[in-house]
């Protein structure tokens, strides 16, 4: 009996000796695995950062930029002639041909300006035709009294001949003191003869002046008539152009001055986009380079046309012309998407690019090693908008952490929890 109960008692001790021997290897383990983990290095969910491969291949740089869609052709309704609202013919909205009057307004002065001009222009034409028939009666006077001299000298002429014929055949027949009275005579009217043709060149001459200047007079006072016509005119606003009228602002009643605007016709068949870029992007951007424009759904190519070499609060404006044929979405201050094509690099190591990496850079980065993030030295070349040239630091195939980890401070590793 007795025996039989030592060794039952034997038994149990065997069971506990074992027990204790697994509780203490577990304890162990378990001792030597949290022993095994380094406290000092961050975990960082994998769901939270950006991991992103380096590759090699082709690297499109583009530079994006927000912008509006805009007519390329837009005019003003402007103010030519002082005037009171009279009538406003047309509302927004309204299609219209360039003829197409919008506005009429009224200014009595201008008419009593125009009537004036005109009476005066009147006056001179009447004043020319009076001069015409003064100037052609002196002219025919002077004809006149040219061939009447023209007459005397060829009859004194004869008659002297005569006189100097019948001297010789018969002598004695004429006194000497006649054929010299008449040799004077014919030589007077000879000299009176030239002196009236030489008047009437003048009077030619006189004639043709007198002729020219009222000639120039009429043609000032035509112009005064056609200003004063223009301004008369001026006073129906008309259109300008083929489109659509936006944003009339008159009242009829209202008095407006010279120069204001009160309204805007658009041309939305042409439209453009007139875009924002980053003044740092903006030295890459060169006009003809292509444009992918994005409106809603829809996309079309498009070409940069002009670039703004003033900055403005850090923004460079960019203008991008437009195909003829855009989608139907495409509407004036449409606000549109633009990403710029500005250069295809080919064969080089790229990783994609974090918006605080800047080109040509020494930037900071963890390379993954298994579950271990370790922070690397990079150094950068050309970017795009999302991607950028890893010239040292970086072999192709390495896993980059790309989020900022500086909240964790300057580690050396970081640990991500997958």
């Amino acid at each position: 009996m007795d025996v039989r109960i030592s060794s039952a008692r034997g038994r149990r001790g065997l069971v506990l000796s074992a027990w204790l021997t697994g509780g203490t290897v577990a304890i162990g383990l378990l001792i030597f695995g949290v022993a095994s983990v380094d406290p000092s290095i961050p975990q960082v969910p994998e769901e939270t950062i950006w991991i992103d491969e380096v590759r090699k291949g082709t690297l499109h740089r583009r530079v994006n930029a927000n912008g509006v869609l805009v007519p390329t052709t837009t005019r003003v309704l402007a103010v030519e002639v002082p005037g009171r609202v009279e009538s406003v013919l047309l509302l927004p909205g309204s299609v219209v041909a360039p003829d197409t009057t919008v506005i009429q307004l009224r200014n009595p002065n201008v008419q009593v300006d125009l009537l004036d001009a005109q009476q005066k222009l009147v006056d001179a034409q009447s004043d020319l035709v009076l001069l015409k028939a003064r100037l052609d009666m002196g002219r025919l006077t002077q004809l006149a009294r040219i061939s009447e001299i023209e007459t005397r000298h060829l009859e004194s002429s004869h008659r002297d001949q005569l006189n100097r014929e019948l001297l010789a055949r018969h002598p004695g027949s004429v006194s000497e003191l006649d054929i010299v009275r008449s040799r004077e005579f014919v030589k007077d009217l000879g000299t009176r003869l030239a002196i009236e043709k030489d008047r009437l060149t003048v009077l030619l001459s006189s004639i043709e002046e007198q002729l020219q200047a009222q000639g120039r007079t009429i043609a000032n006072l035509e112009r005064v008539v056609r200003s004063h016509e223009s301004r008369r005119d001026a006073l129906a606003i008309k259109s300008g152009i083929e489109g659509v009228l936006i944003g009339v602002s008159a009242e009829v009643g209202e008095w407006v001055g010279a120069g204001s605007a009160l309204g805007r016709v658009v041309n939305s068949a042409n439209l453009k986009v007139e875009g924002r870029v980053s003044a740092e992007y903006a030295e890459d951007v060169q006009i003809g380079q292509e444009a992918r424009v994005r409106m809603g759904e829809d996309a079309v190519l498009g070409e940069v046309a002009r670039v703004d070499p003033a900055v403005e609060d850090g923004m460079v404006a960019v203008d991008v012309s437009l195909p003829t044929t855009l989608p139907s979405a495409a509407k004036p201050n449409l606000r549109v998407e633009v990403r710029i094509d500005v250069d295809r690099v080919e064969d080089v190591v790229h990783v994609g690019r974090p918006t605080h990496w800047r080109d040509k850079s020494v930037v900071w980065a963890h390379r993954m090693n298994g579950d271990i993030a370790e922070r690397v030295r990079l150094q950068l070349g050309r970017r795009s908008f999302n991607e950028v040239e890893v010239v040292g630091g970086a072999n192709v195939g390495d896993q980059l952490v790309l989020t900022d980890l500086s909240e964790y401070g300057p580690v050396d590793q970081v640990e991500v929890a997958r």
